[in-house]
């Protein structure tokens, strides 16, 4: 049986929380699966480096670097949680990659969307990021 790590990061922008959705993951005729973004980690690349690819990948967005926050290992899996604040630079020149939604979000707006287990496990480990301004 293959091990797979996961990467995801919370990306924050003046105090709102970057989430995606793929356009055919409609719950109901208004609720999307919102997450972070994230996804498995590259075989001969570090998580840092599998994270900022992704970020590249889903939107465009070239960062400089991100901050590890923690690690969580369920059974054979483990999923590593970093996080960046985003330039005004960064925002302006985002790119939303076809079939995905992004947007952003303020904590409180967050409580009452639909999300993955993976962004709610990540929230309860790190929501103290998410309530600071």
């Amino acid at each position: 049986m293959n091990k797979f790590d996961f990467t995801f990061i919370l990306l924050k922008y003046r105090g709102k929380i970057l989430l995606t959705a793929k356009e055919n993951n409609l719950i109901d005729l208004k609720n999307f699966l919102w997450n972070f973004i994230g996804g498995v980690k590259e075989q001969n690349k570090s998580e840092l480096e599998t994270i900022i690819k992704l970020v590249e990948n889903e939107t465009g967005i070239k960062l400089p670097s991100a901050h590890f926050l923690s690690r969580q290992r369920i059974k054979d899996i483990t999923e590593y949680f970093y996080f960046a604040e985003l330039s005004d630079d960064n925002v302006n020149n985002m790119e939303r990659l076809e079939g995905r939604l992004i947007s952003f979000y303020s904590f409180s707006e967050i409580k009452k969307l639909l999300l993955t287990d993976s962004t709610k496990l990540f929230i309860s480990k790190h929501g103290d990021i998410l309530e600071q301004s």
